[in-house]
């Protein structure tokens, strides 16, 4: 999964403009559904996605965020400022939890791990491809699609690790990805903008 929040909404804002930017990050909506479902399932062998499963605190919320944006409403000051600031401390407290399960492995295995290699590979060039793929036969405006493949071909979320570590699954392992995919975006990231530029010109 990228890393929508952290590295894809304010790269949209910084590319496309603080609006434009905005509309794209709708794309968060989708990613919580699709992770706090489907991928929390994948952590729990066996554990079948029922209806049950899509009622979650992170899903309700994603909810209740399109309904303020359909209609415009605003929460009081004290609840808006009181989620501001909790909102706040969840990207550093994840990057924190990767860094100390970073901190009990060997940063070697970063370089001589060729299973990491293999998900950075997937994470930064195969799946923002087959995306722009898709977005380029599907009917949309570029600037949609632009803001679309920004978020696809980030780098892995730190989500996954902290998942993994709470479900006691390949947490180091998760950790090492993670930090890897984020490292090597300093290429795939620029290069997966650079097609992206020539695919859907603006």
């Amino acid at each position: 999964m990228p890393n929508c929040g952290f590295i894809g909404l304010p790269l949209c804002s910084a590319l496309l403009g603080t609006a434009r930017g905005t509309v794209s990050g709708m794309a968060m909506a989708s990613y919580n559904v699709w992770f706090f479902t489907y991928v929390v399932c994948l952590f729990r062998p066996g554990e079948k996605i029922r209806l049950k499963t899509f009622i979650t605190p992170t899903n309700i919320a994603t909810v209740a965020m399109l309904v303020l944006l359909a209609t415009g409403w605003r929460l009081p000051a004290p609840v808006q400022q009181f989620c501001s600031a909790v909102g706040g401390c969840t990207t550093p407290l994840a990057l924190m939890i990767v860094g100390v399960l970073l901190a009990d492995s060997d940063i070697r295995a970063l370089l001589h791990t060729g299973f990491l290699y293999r998900v950075t590979l997937l994470r930064g060039i195969l799946f923002p491809l087959l995306f722009m793929l898709l977005l380029w036969l599907l009917p949309l405006d570029n600037v949609l699609r632009t803001g679309l493949s920004i978020i696809a071909c980030c780098p892995a979320g730190s989500l996954a690790a902290v998942l993994a570590k709470q479900t006691g699954i390949e947490a180091t392992l998760a950790s090492q990805a993670v930090a890897h995919s984020t490292v090597c975006m300093l290429v795939t990231v620029p290069a997966m903008l650079l097609l992206t530029g020539v695919m859907f010109p603006m």
